[in-house]
């Protein structure tokens, strides 16, 4: 990724004489299907993801785990702007029959989040 062109997604260190110091640091890390998987997890029942820009790729890295498990989730989107139709569409196909819902928490483009609740959750939680 481009260290620039990643909208309020970085760690700084401290500000020196010239201004605060950047540097990428690549991390070791597992999909969540290998997570849940490696660690016999009986169920997941919500994903929040905000992740700096890379909620397509954990959602990409979760997509057995979304489709038997039908998690309720609420990812942002506004880290990428291609996040605001990538991740409802990768939702839908991934997990059907689900109600999505869009919040939006600040006065400028940042905080905007997708929520997706499968159906029969949904369902279950307007009974009295």
């Amino acid at each position: 990724e481009d260290a620039d062109d990643m909208a309020g997604s970085k760690i700084m260190g401290g500000a020196g004489a010239a201004g605060p110091k950047q540097e990428m640091k690549k991390v070791e890390a597992i999909s969540v299907d290998e997570f849940v998987e490696a660690n016999k997890i009986a169920k997941v029942d919500f994903l929040k993801l905000d992740v700096e820009g890379s909620e397509m790729e954990i959602l990409r890295g979760a997509r057995k785990t979304l489709a038997a498990h039908r998690p309720q989730m609420a990812v942002c989107t506004y880290h990428k702007k291609e996040h605001m139709f990538e991740v409802p569409l990768f939702i839908r196909d991934t997990v059907p029959d689900c109600t999505h819902r869009i919040g939006h928490y600040s006065s400028s483009f940042w905080g905007t989040v997708w929520y997706a609740i499968p159906n029969e959750v949904y369902r279950a939680a307007l009974q009295p």
